[in-house]
């Protein structure tokens, strides 16, 4: 599959390949949620700032990698592709589950019904009802179900895709001023698969930009395009949520940062893919450290809340030992349990 465009910046860049500096990305990006979550157990002192990062700008550029990795894969071995990723998925999953259940049986919180537990199993849990058992495991079902449609969005058109893009993306611009106005759910309590119609543009666009080839350069100003225009609509709510309370100089002084910051996140996945994923590059080497991190990201992405319950529980105090704790765990679930990504790197080598 081609891996550059037309008109990217014609330069080549020597190092680390992509594929280690896009799970370097998905462990910053993941730390960001950790972290956001983290204030709900203990002050953050001076983490404080982390979360102006966007929480939920880390998630859409999770999506968007997720997106672009899952069509370079399919096209290289559609047979057994979804196999493939449950294999990927269920272990740590499962153990993500099971540690929620422990939390809540030592902070003496109600334990979920069976069917909500088999439903969430099943990644049946944003269609049937409008929470996650494990609760960001809302993106992930989200996730599964557009692998489950990546084979018929691959056979598409790239106009076609496009057009889907920018229709969720529709959807999530008319779903946005209104969540605000009528007080609907945020995102993660969407149910029916709303998700899909609302989130997917972001995943959508990472498989159109893999699947573009020398026609990329036009599918980084669609993601460019997509990213703005989801911080201006935040921004303009915001801006006439604060006029209408005669606190313009609040949305000024304070709001202004907070939007700058989750540009910042959204301006760094854009160019760690215009620069370093579909430019030119030659002489790149795969970073052991960096594919580590990525793997361990997603144990922290769905293990962190019930470790900083249980670590609440216990009394500890120090919100950067919450946060170190997170990772050290996780980065044994996924020696212990991640066997598909393991034997991945075992193929491909680590050097």
């Amino acid at each position: 599959m081609p891996d550059s465009p037309s008109s990217t910046p014609r330069f080549a860049v020597s190092g680390i390949d992509k594929w280690s500096i896009l799970a370097g990305v998905r462990f910053l990006l993941a730390s960001v949620v950790a972290v956001n979550h983290l204030g709900g157990y203990v002050p953050l002192g001076v983490m404080g700032f982390i979360p102006g990062f966007g929480p939920f700008e880390a998630i859409l550029g999770f999506l968007l990698i997720s997106g672009y990795s899952i069509s370079v894969s399919y096209a290289k071995q559609p047979e057994g592709f979804l196999i493939r990723r449950m294999k990927r998925l269920y272990p740590v999953y499962l153990a993500a589950m099971a540690v929620t259940c422990v939390a809540l049986l030592v902070t003496h919180e109600a334990q979920p019904q069976w069917w909500s537990l088999a439903l969430n199993a099943l990644f049946l849990n944003q269609l049937f009802t409008t929470t996650s058992f494990v609760g960001p495991a809302w993106s992930l079902s989200l996730e599964f179900w557009l692998y489950c449609l990546a084979p018929a969005l691959l056979r598409m058109s790239s106009p076609r895709t496009r057009a889907l893009v920018f229709g969720s993306f529709a959807c999530y611009v008319i779903y946005t001023p209104l969540r605000s106005l009528w007080h609907l759910p945020y995102y993660s309590g969407v149910g029916f698969g709303g998700n899909l119609a609302l989130l997917s543009f972001a995943w959508i666009a990472g498989l159109r930009l893999a699947q573009a080839g020398a026609s990329s350069a036009s599918a980084m100003k669609d993601v460019r395009l997509l990213f703005v225009g989801h911080i201006v609509l935040g921004a303009a709510i915001q801006c006439m949520y604060r006029m209408k309370h005669h606190a313009l100089a609040a949305f000024i002084r304070n709001d202004l940062l907070d939007y700058a910051m989750q540009a910042l996140t959204l301006v760094f996945v854009w160019l760690v893919f215009a620069r370093l994923v579909v430019a030119p590059r030659v002489s790149a080497r795969r970073s052991w450290l960096l594919r580590f991190l990525g793997d361990v990201s997603y144990p922290l992405y769905l293990l962190h809340a019930p470790i900083y319950a249980l670590l609440q529980k216990a009394g500890l105090k120090m919100p950067i030992l919450y946060y170190l704790a997170a990772v050290g765990i996780s980065a044994l679930v996924y020696q212990a349990l991640d066997f598909y990504s393991k034997e991945r790197h075992q193929k491909i080598g680590t050097t």
